[in-house]
């Protein structure tokens, strides 16, 4: 019986509250993300990551990877708002250290929703933005204390919430 209420939980679309959002898949992963007023997405085309409007729920976008890729897709709301979502995809091939670093580094990175940990090669890379210059820096300590490669973006005064 808690296996099947685990599956059910599973299957919750994850919520986009903030104006930029950023996650990583798993190898040939989809997830499904909710943003109250969601009206269409859109992004580049692209061979490994897909994105589209979830058919069976209302409001909700799904991600999904078939290889390993970086990406930016563009939730648009009905009050004309939009939310940035980047989905960086891991490779099938990625070591299990680099794996286990990643994870490790997620743990840290709880508190920060537009910000994600990636294996990309065989490094792991922290992607994502930074709403100011101070949270670059806390980013950056982050980085270096696991050793891992930083392109955080600062957004600029428009784009900050």
């Amino acid at each position: 019986m808690l296996g099947l209420v685990g599956l059910l939980l599973a299957a919750e679309p994850q919520a986009l509250t903030a104006r930029f959002h950023a996650l990583t898949l798993n190898p040939n992963e989809r997830r499904e993300l909710k943003a109250v007023g969601l009206e269409r997405v859109t992004a580049s085309s692209g061979a490994c990551l897909e994105e589209g409007m979830a058919l069976d729920t209302l409001e909700t976008m799904y991600v999904e990877a078939s290889c390993a890729g970086v990406r930016t897709s563009i939730a648009w709301l009905s009050n004309g708002k939009r939310i940035h979502v980047l989905v960086c995809a891991e490779d099938e091939t990625r070591s299990t250290v680099a794996l286990k670093k990643r994870q490790a580094v997620q743990k840290d990175l709880k508190s920060w929703k537009a910000v994600t940990a990636c294996v990309r090669g065989q490094e792991v890379h922290l992607l994502g933005w930074a709403q100011n210059n101070a949270e670059k820096d806390k980013l950056a300590a982050l980085a270096k204390k696991h050793g891992i490669i930083d392109k955080v973006e600062v957004l600029g005064e428009a784009e900050r919430d």
